[in-house]
């Protein structure tokens, strides 16, 4: 069964809401406007961090030949996973890897836990695939969701937890680089921290108060992250956007969202630009509802949005605030959106195909009733991977949300949008797909479950469950969307 909780949905919106006093409830004015600058701040200092904690890992074999079970763990298919990569996943509080290349199961040890409520989650792998990095809260994660930043070696060794930050991290506070074995974390209380899986790190960049957000650029060269200017009165408070050199070096303000937030959906792959939503007055309520995308290209002094080709409906000008409904092609050209406004994903949402050098955007056909999600790329771009659902009234029951659920399916079409067919043997219940590196599988959740399918059809396999016997579900139901990246990641 799947839950709807009573805390702020969206992780982002969560991490708003804790920081943020209480913004009107009406829209700002037209005098809300984007500030254009280009001013550099202080070099920031360096600061040593250093590993502690350390806790000890060891990877179980697991037969290749027939699925099976580390002791107390849960129950993987190896032979079906053999040669994919490895999946980290989030399970019964802890993080476990099965390593397809090893052929291993291993869990990653923590610190005792007197307590009972600690969890890890939110795992991220290194570009290279050799380290994983993840949050452990030491309480459930219904009366919080920062953490502390851990870090580990692919086979579980060496797991430790990471010290001097200025404060927890969020599961939106951190990211490794695209091209080397660094990860960039935000303290929750000020600051941008650079971080060596051995230990070394250095400040990136000082402030007085919390990074809500963060991108790198596609080369690594280049960090750009969001900061709240303090203000004695809330609702003038300003958002800054900034670029740091990953390397170090001064910051340089880009972006002033005049009594306004900002959210970062990530930088354009091929340099071009920035993107981001907007977030009027600082509520979290009218940010939950959906904005619209906007776009910051480089050397220009303005802001801009998406033009949708066809006079789409006004709602379908609009989505929500989620960085997985932002896919970018491989060609670095392309990219498709999950878009419509509403805090739902029962209804109201759609596929949309953009072009990233003219900035227009066009809708697909799709099955009247339908709701479309979660878009996923093949490694050569020729096709999408997407779940479609039927649409159903906002704000359902908590009861009626499973067998919403249940009408998820797999489909897949063409770069265009062209030749859609639903992979039948996929099953019901279809969240989160992700290709593997060849292409010729597709990994997705279904029913607490990682399944592996071969994209030209066949049964597909259970790799592994995620929910440990009598556990809550691994992560939490948010308006009709699970957040799998919180729980799963995937090194191919």
């Amino acid at each position: 069964m799947y839950r709807v909780v009573a805390i702020v949905g969206l992780i982002i919106l969560s991490m708003l809401a804790a920081g943020c006093a209480a913004a009107s409830a009406a829209r700002p004015t037209a005098s809300a406007v984007h500030v254009w600058t280009a001013t550099p701040t202080a070099s920031p200092t360096a600061t040593a961090l250093l590993p502690s904690a350390t806790a000890t890992a060891t990877g179980t074999p697991v037969s290749t030949a027939a699925p099976a079970a580390a002791a107390a763990g849960p129950t993987v298919d190896s032979a079906a996973f053999h040669g994919e990569g490895a999946l980290a996943f989030a399970r019964g509080g802890q993080i476990d890897i099965l390593d397809g290349t090893a052929g291993t199961l291993t869990t990653i040890a923590g610190p005792p836990d007197s307590s009972g409520t600690a969890r890890a989650w939110s795992p991220k792998w290194s570009p290279d695939g050799q380290w994983l990095a993840f949050l452990r809260l030491d309480q459930p994660r219904q009366f919080a969701l920062d953490g502390d930043l851990w870090i580990a070696r692919r086979d579980g060794r060496g797991a430790h937890a990471v010290v001097g930050i200025s404060g927890r991290v969020g599961p939106v506070g951190f990211a490794w680089s695209p091209t080397a074995d660094v990860v960039v974390a935000a303290g929750e209380t000020a600051g941008l921290w650079a971080v060596s899986p051995t230990g070394s790190a250095h400040l990136l960049a000082a402030g007085a108060t919390r990074v809500w957000s963060l991108a790198w650029s596609a080369d690594g060269q280049m960090l750009a992250y969001v900061v709240t200017r303090p203000d004695p009165s809330p609702p003038d408070r300003s958002d800054v956007l900034y670029t740091v050199p990953a390397a170090g070096g001064t910051s340089t303000q880009r972006l002033v969202a005049k009594q306004d937030g900002m959210i970062m959906a990530g930088q354009w792959p091929n340099g071009r630009g920035l993107l981001f939503w907007s977030d009027p007055g600082h509520s979290a309520s009218l940010l939950a509802d959906g904005e619209p995308l906007e776009r910051l290209t480089q050397g220009s002094r303005g802001v801009g949005e998406l033009t949708f080709l066809g006079a789409p409906s006004r709602n379908l000008l609009q989505m929500l605030a989620r960085p997985a409904w932002v896919a970018w092609a491989p060609d670095e050209q392309h990219f498709a959106l999950v878009v419509g406004g509403g805090r739902d994903a029962l209804s109201d949402k759609a596929l949309a195909l953009c072009d990233g050098q003219t900035w227009t955007c066009r809708l697909p056909p799709r099955p009247a009733g339908t709701v479309s999600l979660d878009p996923a790329w093949s490694p050569d771009g020729s096709h999408l991977a997407f779940v479609q659902a039927t649409a159903s009234p906002a704000n359902v029951a908590a009861s009626d949300t499973a067998s919403w659920f249940a009408t998820h399916h797999l489909w897949v079409a063409n770069a265009d949008g062209s030749g859609a067919k639903e992979l039948t043997s996929a099953g019901s219940g279809v969240e989160a797909p992700a290709w593997s590196r060849d292409g010729q599988h597709l990994l997705y959740v279904r029913d607490d479950a990682v399944w592996l399918v071969d994209v030209t059809g066949g049964a597909p396999t259970r790799i592994v469950d995620l929910r440990a016997n009598g556990a809550s579900p691994p992560v939490e139901n948010d308006h009709g969307w699970n957040d799998w990246s919180l729980a799963l990641a995937w090194q191919r």
